[in-house]
């Protein structure tokens, strides 16, 4: 898919791994759409044994993403330097040296070293195999199957520490599949028997394990397992041929290591490891000295296979030199298989397959009472796999990392596939970010509408109709949306929420007002496309722009005491902590003034509260701007006599001598439609995070704060004031205003 060049990023003079898109392949939406998919799969992995992204884009109509550089070498190239050797005295190769030699280190002096399994080159193989697991195990948590796992695919630093590289090829789940049938993903000596079949088999992340398990057995004999002359010849031995006992290529080879490889290479995916977390154990027992939950095949199963892949010449021979005697006893032998199959499974770990091999036997056979005891032997091990699973993966989850919850999701996904229970499955939807919803509103039988909330912008995408209220729980993944509840031809209330971690459940129940009561204080402000922004250096303003908006309504004034203090009893709600103060307790005595002193969450209820919701910054601007695109509400000029606030900051001005004043108090400086005190008197709180623009004039704040818009009293203000603010911070000059989206 692409060229890697090692990079220099200039602002830094850090060194990156820089992939573009191969030439020629650019010319391909496909092949763009496959590049852009891996530069998105590598961004959201982040796992200390998978190579990670810093940046992706395009520049002068070339894609490329920006990998970390790692300064090391290959398996790949660790495997043909050692075939030069020759598998003797492979055991007591120290990896380390040969890495250090591929990367130009002065050999090491001989060292006696030990061939145990912690100190030997077997030992460092295993090591290096169980991380390459654990990030594909990751991987598979996230969606997402490699489908090229090969030895030129497995970083090494120097210390010796592997990485997983090369997403090109690799499939997320949950998207669209850019691979047509028939198509051959993958690097054929490395091919799961699925991928060889082109299709004919459902690809899943056990093809990961199938490949990495090649990629071991090539480490530990320094040979591919099927070598035939052609593709074609290779595919069809991965389809149909059984690779040869590692040991027949290396007697040296530990056995367990040898059953470890074999039993990740399976024809069957379901006779493989689960899972690359299983593989990884094994790997890590054979490290402990434990047994390991996986055997070489012994004479009967061999046997058996040969049996199933050679029915008539078996047939022929039951018939016409044994008679059927002779067939009698290879079917017992079939059978006998099929009960080791289960017992191969239920060693292995792979408990869901072993309880499915039981019970299909017991089908066929309900007297065989070696299956009825397998049978329960495994029931009892799920009960208490199952159990372990969700007690580890609730401690993950009361840690709080989101790499916890990714983890705890992939032990509770184990956990349903053995024991479906509601409960288990609902800690799966919590660790994964998903939570139920109920949705209700007074009066009832209205229509939900969902949309998702750009946290940045307050952009809205696509609407999803949800149904009437009172609606049944809806599952909803973290994020920030807005629910649209509305009663055709009475009213609609815009209800924000924010699904986060923590509770188990939300529960929504809106009060619709009527929509004539709603706006009886608000000017429409029609839809159509307004100049944004500006060019010359005003402090906070953003570059030129024009923005297309649906019609929206605003409030015609600032909310006053007197609307905030409506709320307060109405809702039973205590009044914000910082009207204790002296300044503060000055609220209800100025009842036409602005409310200050309260912080975006507050404004945001007692918008909801409304009926309403607040302006995004871009709305603001333009209903202050107007069609025009003015600076000030009323022209281009500034003038202190139409807005509580300075034209210009004289040196030496001393801050603080205006006051807020009653919302209003200006008529002479409303805008085209009729709004008010846009400008000065109170800057307003609006809906946007704020945003440092590179092109922008202020680059401050962070993306945790909030935008304000407008200016106040003791500030001179435009239409194109913008400042950031923390959410939870409050002052004396800072207000806000409503708005509402317009309904056909």
């Amino acid at each position: 898919m692409g060229v890697v060049y090692l990079a220099e990023k200039v602002a830094t003079g850090e060194r990156v791994a820089l992939k573009v898109l191969s030439p020629g392949l650019s010319e391909s939406i496909r092949n763009l759409d496959r590049f852009h998919r891996e530069a998105q799969i590598t961004t959201r992995l982040r796992h200390s044994n998978i190579v990670p992204t810093l940046e992706a884009g395009e520049s002068g109509g070339q894609v490329f993403f920006a990998m970390e550089y790692v300064e090391g070498t290959n398996l790949a190239q660790v495997v043909a330097a050692l075939q030069k050797k020759g598998t003797k005295g492979l055991p007591r190769v120290v990896l380390a040296s040969v890495v250090g030699e591929l990367l130009g280190d002065a050999p090491v002096p001989g060292v006696d070293v030990p061939s145990g399994r912690h100190s030997g080159y077997f030992g460092a193989i295993a090591r290096l195999f169980a991380q390459i697991a654990d990030a594909l195990e990751y991987a598979h948590g996230q969606d997402v199957i490699h489908r090229d796992v090969k030895p030129g695919n497995i970083l090494l630093r120097r210390d010796l520490h592997p990485l997983l590289a090369d997403f090109g090829l690799a499939k997320d789940v949950t998207a669209a599949s850019l691979t047509r049938s028939g198509d051959l993903v993958g690097t054929y000596h490395y091919l799961s028997p699925e991928q060889a079949m082109s299709g004919r088999i459902p690809v899943t992340p056990r093809a990961d394990v199938y490949s990495l398990g090649v990629t071991l057995y090539e480490a530990i004999t320094l040979a591919v397992p099927f070598q035939g002359d052609s593709a074609p010849k290779v595919l069809q031995e991965i389809a149909f041929q059984d690779p040869p006992d590692p040991r027949r290529l290396n007697p040296a080879i530990p056995t367990p290591l040898a059953a470890i490889a074999l039993a990740a290479m399976e024809k069957r995916p379901d006779r493989r490891y689960g899972s690359a977390a299983e593989m990884a154990e094994d790997l890590r027992r054979f490290l402990r000295f434990e047994p390991i939950s996986r055997r070489l095949p012994g004479p009967l199963r061999r046997a058996a296979r040969w049996v199933r892949r050679h029915p008539i010449p078996v047939g022929a021979a039951a018939i016409l030199l044994v008679g059927v005697g002779a067939f009698a006893g290879v079917r017992g032998a079939m059978l006998d298989d099929q009960l080791d199959r289960c017992a191969i499974a239920e060693e292995g770990g792979d408990l869901r397959a072993a309880r499915d091999c039981y019970s299909a036997f017991l089908g066929d056979h309900p007297d065989d009472f070696r299956a009825a005891a397998g049978r329960e032997r495994v029931a009892a091990r799920i009960r208490e796999r199952v159990t372990q699973l969700v007690t580890e993966a609730k401690g993950l989850m009361a840690r709080g990392g989101e790499s916890d919850f990714a983890t705890a999701a992939s032990l509770l996904q184990e956990a349903v596939s053995l024991e479906p229970t509601p409960e288990i499955q609902a800690l799966v939807k919590k660790a994964r970010g998903i939570f139920p919803v109920r949705i209700d509103s007074h009066p009832a039988g209205a229509r939900v509408i969902k949309y998702r909330i750009d946290g940045e912008t307050g952009g809205l995408d696509e609407e999803e109709v949800l149904g009437v209220t009172p609606l049944p729980e809806r599952d909803f993944p973290l994020g920030t949306y807005r629910l649209l509840v509305e009663i055709q031809g009475f009213g609609y209330a815009e209800k924000t929420l924010f699904v986060s971690r923590g509770p188990d459940r939300f529960d929504v129940s809106e009060t619709i007002r009527p929509t004539v009561e709603v706006i009886r204080d608000m000017v429409r402000i029609e839809g159509g496309r307004y100049a944004l922004g500006d060019s010359s250096p005003e402090g906070s303003a953003d570059p030129p722009r024009e923005v297309e908006f649906e019609g929206f309504y605003l409030d015609k004034t600032e909310v006053t005491n007197a609307a905030y203090l409506e709320y307060l009893r109405e809702t039973k709600t205590l009044p914000p902590e910082r009207w204790a103060t002296k300044h503060g307790s000055l609220r209800p005595s100025k009842p036409e003034e602005p409310v200050t002193l309260v912080d975006w969450f507050e404004v945001l209820a007692f918008a909801e509260w409304a009926g309403k919701r607040l302006p995004t910054e871009e709305e603001w601007e333009a209903a202050c701007r107007g069609t025009e695109s003015h600076r000030y509400p009323w022209g281009e000029d500034p003038d202190e006599s139409l807005a509580n606030s300075p034209a210009r900051m004289e040196p030496g001005i001393n801050m603080g001598t205006r006051k807020v004043l009653p919302v209003g108090s200006f008529p002479g400086g409303a805008t085209r439609g009729g709004l008010l005190d846009m400008i000065g008197n109170v800057e307003e709180w609006v809906w946007d995070r704020w945003t440092v623009r590179p092109d922008a004039f202020l680059a401050r704040g962070n993306p945790s704060m909030r935008v304000v818009r407008g200016g106040e009293c003791n500030r001179p203000g435009s239409c194109l004031n913008r400042a950031p603010a923390d959410p939870p911070s409050a002052t004396s000059h800072r207000g806000f205003r409503c708005a509402k989206s317009v309904r056909p």
